[in-house]
């Protein structure tokens, strides 16, 4: 099967061998970074300098735990440091002030700008209602004296790239497509999302994996999934695709997911390709009532109205939560 996809898809193909799994696990990166890894440093049987690998993680995706370093570096030693994160823009109404913001650490719109000529060069890229991938490249304008209220110090955008290690021609998967028997296929698709097609016993449990993978390309597609702990749910929904939103539990607030009226901003759901919430029988929805009234018309409608704001989005969403494996199950009894 691996020279035939060599065959067919040449360059796209990455060899992922299980002798590396653990060294990427310890790196705690999501699946496409580990692939944009293999594919930028293992030759064709996926063999690669593990200390190279390492070296450019260091240094462009950094630990959260890394942050204070890293202002460190901007503030104090007037470095331009890049990092390969998840980043997201806003426009100030008020004041017209561009900001971003860094949610892997913890990084908000108060404390950054970007700057009227750099906007200008990077702002097709970064026109997005939701997160985008890149390689930012930060700097620092430090705080002004004589400015009138006086100008606070903030961290500032002086580059962007885009995290677009491929492109995608659809009309050439479908034409690729043709050479592969759909038993074939299948097994392509669980090995792209790491796992392995010899595991399952039936092609129904094959279709029934790859069901979970429908709001990835599909529309407002909603789906519930409970399974024991452990069994693969945040993974799927987490790493596999950077245009998704895992939600980490917690409170899931009415302004938090549809639209934020004091800050005049349309939540996570307008953005993503769906938005999953994790652990969600934990899950604190704030006013019930209101969260059940605007999430039902938006599940059904793909529109909602939150505080006058008329939204819509295309973003599924998933409710994940665990279940005792005895209760598995118990609609199959009789």
């Amino acid at each position: 099967m691996t020279d035939k996809l060599r065959d067919y898809f040449d360059e796209m193909v990455v060899y992922k061998d299980l002798k590396n799994n653990n060294f990427f696990s310890s790196l705690g990166l999501p699946a496409f970074l580990r692939d944009y890894l293999l594919k930028m440093f293992s030759d064709d049987f996926g063999n690669f300098d593990v200390d190279e690998v390492s070296a450019f993680v260091k240094k462009f995706i950094p630990k959260k735990e890394d942050w204070m370093s890293i202002k460190n570096k901007i503030i104090y030693e007037n470095e331009n440091v890049q990092i390969l994160t998840k980043i997201s823009v806003d426009i100030n109404i008020k004041t017209g002030e561009i900001s971003f913001a860094i949610p892997d650490f913890g990084v908000t719109e108060k404390e950054t700008l970007i700057e009227p000529a750099i906007w200008d060069v990077y702002k097709e890229d970064l026109i997005n209602t939701g997160e985008t991938w890149g390689i930012i490249r930060l700097g620092y304008r430090p705080p002004g004296d004589t400015a009138k209220p006086k100008i606070s110090g903030k961290i500032k955008l002086t580059g962007f790239k885009n995290f677009r290690p491929y492109t995608v021609d659809v009309e050439y998967f479908k034409e690729m497509r043709s050479n592969f028997r759909t038993e074939e296929w299948i097994d392509i698709l669980l090995g792209a999302i790491d796992y392995n097609a010899d595991g399952y016993e039936t092609e129904l449990q094959k279709l029934t994996m790859l069901t979970r993978l429908l709001p990835f390309v599909e529309k407002r597609i909603n789906l519930i999934e409970l399974a024991p702990k452990g069994t693969g749910k945040s993974y799927v929904f987490g790493h596999v695709s950077k245009n998704g939103l895992l939600t980490d539990g917690g409170k899931v607030t009415r302004s938090k997911m549809f639209y934020d009226a004091n800050r005049r901003k349309p939540g996570y759901i307008c953005g993503p390709d769906y938005v999953a919430i994790d652990e969600v029988k934990l899950v604190n929805f704030g006013d019930e009532n209101e969260m059940r009234s605007i999430l039902q018309g938006y599940l059904e409608y793909g529109t909602f109205n939150s505080n006058g704001y008329n939204g819509e989005s295309d973003a599924g969403v998933v409710f994940l939560g665990n279940i005792k494996e005895e209760n598995m199950d118990e609609y199959n009894r009789n």
